[in-house]
């Protein structure tokens, strides 16, 4: 029963992470577009292509990102070439600061 009940916290700490850590680039179909091309970078102004795909939907957890701030951006392409640069979204994935004013207070 104990490891049942270890198998079962487990599984709801996976899923726990999932549903509120997990994050999806997402944008619209480009029309003629063959590929897509995601963008990235430590900067608006500092991206590189990581990443090529034919969905629309890309997991930002596929990237196996440190703790920080990052921007993303994607272009469309097919055989006549590369379309601009879509706008520019910024994931931050750091955790939160250390708690502060830890203390013992009495009680009466």
């Amino acid at each position: 029963m104990k490891l049942f009940k270890t198998i079962i916290a487990v599984w709801l700490l996976i899923f726990f992470y999932h549903v509120v850590y997990a994050a999806d680039l997402k944008w619209n179909v480009s029309e003629g577009a063959e590929t897509y091309s995601i963008y990235m970078g430590s900067s608006e102004s500092n991206m590189i292509e990581v990443q090529n795909t034919t969905e629309t939907i890309y997991n930002i957890d596929d990237f196996n990102l440190s703790p920080g701030v990052y921007y993303f951006a994607v272009t469309a392409s097919n055989v006549n070439g590369e379309s601009g640069i879509s706008n520019i979204v910024m994931y931050d994935n750091q955790p939160p600061s250390a708690p502060t004013n830890l203390r013992i207070e009495y009680i009466d």
